[in-house]
Formats: C-alpha cells, sequence, structure tokens
C-alpha cells in the first residue's frame, strides 16, 4: 500500500469556497434588491409603489433592449 492522495481533498475544498461565495454572493444580491432598493426609494427617493414598479419594469425593458447589442459585441470578443 502506497502513501494517501491528498489531492482530490485540495479539490474539494475549492469547489465546497466557490459554491458557498456563490451562495453568499446571491444572498446579497438578493437581498439588497428586494429588500434595500424599495426602502430607499420609499425613503430617500420618495416613490409609491407603483412608481418603483414603473421604474423597475422600465429598467428591464431596457435592460431587455440592450441584450442582442451586448450579445454581439460580447460574441465578436
Amino acid at each position: 500500500m502506497g502513501a494517501p492522495s491528498y489531492a482530490g481533498v485540495g479539490v474539494a475544498a475549492i469547489v465546497i469556497a466557490l459554491a458557498l461565495s456563490s451562495f453568499a454572493t446571491f444572498f446579497a444580491r438578493f437581498g439588497g434588491e428586494q429588500g434595500l432598493v424599495p426602502v430607499a426609494a420609499y425613503d430617500t427617493g420618495g416613490l409609491t409603489p407603483l412608481t418603483l414598479g414603473v421604474a423597475l419594469a422600465t429598467a428591464t425593458l431596457l435592460s431587455l433592449a440592450a441584450l442582442p447589442v451586448v450579445g454581439r459585441l460580447i460574441d465578436r470578443g
């Protein structure tokens, strides 16, 4: 019997660290988007729920409109 190999342990640790950091990033982004943006819009921006919805819908439509252009630019490299 040879000595045990620990190469798989290092790879597993890297995968676990990447998974945890991805989850933390998602959690922070989602929490900010769903929690902080409405609070800031209501308090600082003086928006109502209707105007916040219109603003978010407009941003989404602009993002969708830019998607083909950005996609072509990324595909070109």
